[in-house]
């Protein structure tokens, strides 16, 4: 029944984003029971993306979702919450970021999924597994300036796994980010997949 999604680590170099960046990728690690367990997470490197921390911040921070549908070529931008149609075996990049002029210091995340197989008049519900939300402080640099922009990238492919004899019919995915600013003002964002044959 497992994998129940394919999470690639083919990322390299750059990516498509509006500043011209560079990533450094590190492996984090978030699991669906034992079934899927790597995360990359990208810190957009970018003369532009620090700022000086503003402890007195009256506005809290921004998350936006980029989609980029590797089959397709389409390319989805959704601001906060929101909801993406996908097919089965779609895979995507998605850009998870969180924005604040004084400064981002801390995010958190975690992601889950859900499926539905069918055979018959039979149906398998697999999901939603247990989510452990992963908290990354993010401080200050030697130069004592905050990061205004911090992005995690994930690559997915949906290809939800049903037991022998069984066909995938739907399922969902969602992923959640939390963004704290120097003020402790937070905003947080979930992207909703849904995934049909």
């Amino acid at each position: 029944m497992f994998p129940v999604i394919k999470i690639t680590r083919q990322i390299e170099g750059t990516i498509p984003y509006h500043y011209s960046t560079f990533c450094m990728l590190t492996t984090n690690r978030l699991c669906f029971g034992a079934a899927f367990c790597l995360i990359i997470a990208c810190l957009i490197s970018c003369n532009s993306c620090k700022t000086q921390p503003n402890r007195n911040d009256t506005t809290p921070p921004t998350i936006d979702w980029t989609i980029d549908n590797v089959n397709t070529g389409q390319k989805t931008e959704i601001k906060g919450t929101g909801t993406v149609n996908l097919k089965y075996n779609d895979e995507v990049v998605i850009t998870a970021c969180v924005e604040d002029d004084g400064g981002v210091q801390q995010i958190s995340s975690w992601s889950n999924s859900s499926y539905r197989c069918r055979r018959g008049e039979l149906v398998q519900q697999v999901g939603p597994g247990l989510v452990s939300t992963e908290t990354s402080p993010l401080g200050l640099d030697e130069n004592g300036l905050a990061w205004k922009r911090y992005c995690k990238l994930y690559r997915v492919k949906f290809n939800y796994g049903c037991s022998d004899g069984f066909e995938f019919e739907s399922g969902s995915s969602a992923y959640y980010l939390e963004g704290k600013n120097f003020a402790n003002l937070s905003a947080n964002g979930i992207l909703t997949i849904a995934v049909t044959r």
